[in-house]
């Protein structure tokens, strides 16, 4: 029942994902890039060094990488609490969700079956065949396609990363496994009652 009350409350966290937060947040969404100490949101041009609220929410930080995606809502300090910074400062109160760049393209399960992971929200999964191999030459064939898919977001969660995976059909979640860089390990959950699924062990597609 605890396990239960958790994903339950989990998932009612990755379904408010835009960040109500208070009337003067702002949801900054980028890159994540580390110099000199710092850790800066970048996206279009645009950079702004971040800083937390609450220590253990910056934590999160300590797990990410250069060109990691993150989502966090935050407010920009004024001019004059920024005058001794070279950068645009802004105060993170919670984190949305992240993407992790390692992720990205595609995968395998021991079935042979394809997780193509498009970006930072977007899984395709599909049967490899003659015409679709589970390989970035394939993109143009996948794109023209009907494929399943799924949404995901990942979000920190004490030392694991946890997951929301959903179509239209069917929500789970997962608590995802940094094995290394070639093989992820997915412990799963049926999001509306909590019971466990069977594991998913990816391993990168080589090609």
């Amino acid at each position: 029942m605890k396990r239960y009350a958790y994903l339950i409350l989990i998932s009612w966290l990755f379904l408010n994902l835009a960040g109500q937060g208070s009337g003067f947040a702002k949801t900054y969404t980028g890159f994540i890039e580390k110099s000199n100490n710092a850790v800066f949101v970048t996206r279009n041009g645009l950079r702004f060094e971040m800083q937390f609220a609450e220590a253990r929410t910056g934590k999160v930080l300590e797990k990410l990488n250069n060109k990691d995606f993150i989502s966090v809502d935050a407010t920009a300090l004024t001019a004059e609490e920024n005058a001794k910074s070279a950068s645009q400062i802004i105060r993170v109160s919670s984190v949305n969700y992240v993407g992790l760049k390692e992720l990205t393209g595609f995968w395998k399960d021991k079935t042979g079956l394809c997780y193509y992971f498009v970006g930072f929200t977007t899984i395709k999964v599909f049967i490899p065949g003659p015409k679709l191999k589970c390989q970035a030459r394939s993109i143009p064939e996948i794109n023209q396609r009907t494929l399943t898919s799924y949404n995901y977001f990942i979000n920190p969660d004490g030392d694991v990363w946890t997951m929301l995976i959903s179509n239209e059909q069917s929500q789970y979640l997962a608590e995802l496994t940094n094995i290394n860089s070639t093989t992820k390990k997915l412990v799963m959950y049926n999001a509306e009652d909590g019971k466990e699924l069977p594991s998913v062990i990816l391993y990168k597609s080589v090609h």
